[in-house]
């Protein structure tokens, strides 16, 4: 990484970070079963994990889920407008990598999410802040970085995605929504 590059990335993080501690957030576990709004975020220009992705979006919408996908991209010349979800460029973020408030990024800060998923195998300062900052009960991903965002982590490696993916969702669907009150 360049020293340029790296001085971005330590700024964004270092903000990000003090930004989340003046944030309290209600942590509680929800199995994807009883969510019903969420966020997946993910690297488009992975073309394996964004079909993957995909395909795991149609499955919850079929079940009556509100999905909304959010992908990044750094190829400049990526086709942006005719995908079943919203592209993130480097127009999108200001000079080190956090989103500029505009149409598309208000869809995402603006909701309530029951479950946000991040789904990227490197960091991706956009879809990081979309991570820590938006305000939902479980927020579940990949691991690549300091990670103190989000509450389940999974180490994809260089493996198949598919698997991770699986490994991941095995993971949130045996959260029991329970109330742990004491019993007399």
């Amino acid at each position: 990484m360049k020293p340029l590059n790296q001085l971005k990335s330590f700024i964004f993080y270092k903000t990000l970070n003090t930004e989340i501690k003046r944030k309290k957030r209600t942590v509680k576990a929800i199995n994807p079963d009883e969510c019903q709004y969420f966020l997946i975020l993910f690297d488009t220009d992975d073309e394996a994990a964004t079909q993957a992705i995909s395909n795991y979006s149609q499955t919850l919408k079929q079940d009556g889920k509100r999905v909304v996908l959010t992908g990044f991209t750094r190829r400049p010349d990526a086709q942006t407008e005719g995908k079943n979800f919203m592209v993130l460029t480097k127009e999108d973020v200001n000079w080190y990598g956090k989103p500029v408030l505009n149409e598309k990024t208000a869809q995402i800060t603006n909701r309530e999410w029951d479950c946000v998923l991040s789904l990227h195998t490197t960091p991706i300062p956009a879809l990081d802040y979309f991570a820590a900052t938006t305000s939902a009960a479980t927020k579940a991903g990949f691991y690549h970085n300091n990670l103190t965002w989000l509450d389940i982590l999974v180490d994809a490696g260089k493996g198949d995605f598919r698997k991770s993916l699986g490994y991941l969702l095995n993971i949130l669907k045996t959260i029991k929504s329970r109330s742990y009150e004491p019993v007399i």
